[in-house]
C-alpha cells in the first residue's frame, strides 16, 4: 500500500493545471530540487526518492512536454506524401514543347501580302494550251489563285476606304480567275479542279465586293459548263 503522501502527490499531479510558473520551472532545466519533506505540489515536478539524487522534487519530463504543448508551441509538421518530392525512377527526360508564334505585327503581315501581290503582278499568270497540265493547274489553284485572293482580302482590310490601295490586287485576282477558262477545252482536267478545291473557292467569290470580280466568276462558270 502506497503512503498517503505519495497518493496525494499523484492526485495533485493529475488534477493540477499547467501555469506560467510550471512553464518557467520546466524552461529553467532544473532536474532536481532537494527537499527532505513534502512541501506541497510543484507543477512540473513529482516528489520522490532516487538513488542518484535522493529525496526531493524531480523534474517530470512528461509534464514539461505537456506544458510546452499547452503554451502554444507548434509541433513540427511531418511532410505529407503529396508534398514530398518523388525521384524520377523511370530514367526518362521530360522536355517541355515550346510553341513559337509569329512576332510580326498585323501591319507587317499586310505589308508582306501587298509586296507579294505586287511581285505577282510582274509575272505572267495565264494558263495557255501549251503549258496547261495537271501539275500547272494544281499550282495555279493552290498557289497563284489562293495567294492573290488572300492579298486582296488583306489589302481591303487595311485600306477599306482607299480603293486605289487594293485595286491592283483585285485586277490580279480577276486575271487569275480568267486564266482558268483554258480548262474548258480540257475535260480531263476537270477532276483536278474538284480535287484542289477550286469549285468552292470560286463559288465563294460570288459575294465579292467588286462587281468585275463577280462577273469574272460568272463568265468562268459559263465557259466551264458550256455543253459545246
Amino acid at each position: 500500500k502506497k503512503p498517503q503522501s505519495s497518493i496525494d502527490d499523484t492526485i495533485d499531479r493529475i488534477i493540477s493545471t499547467p501555469s506560467s510558473s510550471s512553464t518557467a520551472a520546466s524552461s529553467t532545466g532544473t532536474k532536481f530540487v532537494p527537499s527532505a519533506t513534502w512541501q506541497g505540489p510543484k507543477p512540473g515536478y513529482y516528489f520522490g526518492t532516487t538513488h542518484g539524487l535522493g529525496t526531493g522534487y524531480h523534474l517530470d519530463t512528461n509534464a514539461a512536454a505537456s506544458v510546452t504543448f499547452a503554451t502554444g508551441t507548434k509541433r513540427p509538421r511531418s511532410p505529407s506524401p503529396s508534398s514530398t518530392s518523388q525521384p524520377n525512377t523511370n530514367n526518362t527526360t521530360t522536355t517541355a514543347k515550346k510553341v513559337q508564334f509569329s512576332t510580326k505585327t498585323p501591319q507587317q503581315l499586310l505589308y508582306q501580302a501587298e509586296q507579294l501581290a505586287s511581285q505577282t503582278l510582274q509575272n505572267p499568270r495565264s494558263l495557255t494550251t501549251t503549258n496547261l497540265t495537271s501539275k500547272s493547274l494544281k499550282h495555279h489553284i493552290t498557289t497563284t489563285l489562293r495567294t492573290s485572293l488572300a492579298a486582296n482580302r488583306m489589302a481591303r482590310t487595311r485600306h477599306p476606304d482607299a480603293p486605289e490601295k487594293f485595286m491592283e490586287s483585285e485586277l490580279t485576282l480577276h486575271d487569275d480567275l480568267a486564266a482558268l477558262k483554258g480548262v474548258a477545252v480540257r475535260l480531263d482536267l476537270y477532276p483536278a479542279l474538284v480535287e484542289e478545291g477550286a469549285v468552292g473557292l470560286v463559288l465563294g467569290l460570288m459575294g465579292h465586293e467588286n462587281g468585275d470580280v463577280v462577273l469574272a466568276v460568272i463568265d468562268l462558270w459559263r465557259e466551264l459548263l458550256d455543253v459545246e
